[in-house]
């Protein structure tokens, strides 16, 4: 397992994608991290570790400092994370390293199913979303 390189200029490729959501930061958020909402409402970085599992909800194409708004982009949405080395149709997963980006699962009490898939040698499409647009606030 290793993680994923981002290079800057982290931004969007596309204007589609099935939703997007707009909220609070509960810490630093970096471009192009993992995100999800945590259950005090506020949005953190995705992280994946044996007991918790990846909690991922959308990725960040422009930093925000804790209490800020940041918008994270939802299924469908491609975003440029720059020459990132892995094979076009491979599949990226939460990573044990905060807000990053892994290219293998890692272990958890449950399968870790991916987060996106590298459509270009520049580019990811996000393929999951934990919490669905009926319930995004």
């Amino acid at each position: 397992m290793a993680d994923v390189v981002l290079v800057a200029p982290i931004r969007l490729s596309n204007e589609n994608g099935l939703q997007r959501i707009t909220g609070v930061a509960g810490e630093a958020i970096t471009a192009g991290h993992a995100c999800y909402i945590a259950a005090d409402g506020l949005i953190w970085e995705s992280i994946s570790t044996i007991a918790i599992g990846g909690q991922f909800d959308g990725v960040a194409v422009a930093d925000a400092a804790a209490g800020s708004p940041v918008t994270i982009f939802q299924e469908g949405y491609r975003i440029r994370i720059g020459a990132h080395g892995i094979g076009i149709g491979s599949f990226l997963y939460t990573s044990d390293t905060k807000g990053l980006f892994s290219d293998a699962s890692i272990p958890t009490p449950v399968l870790e199913q991916p987060i996106a898939m590298a459509v270009s040698a520049t580019e990811i499409m996000v393929t999951r979303m934990d919490r669905p647009p009926a319930l995004n606030p």
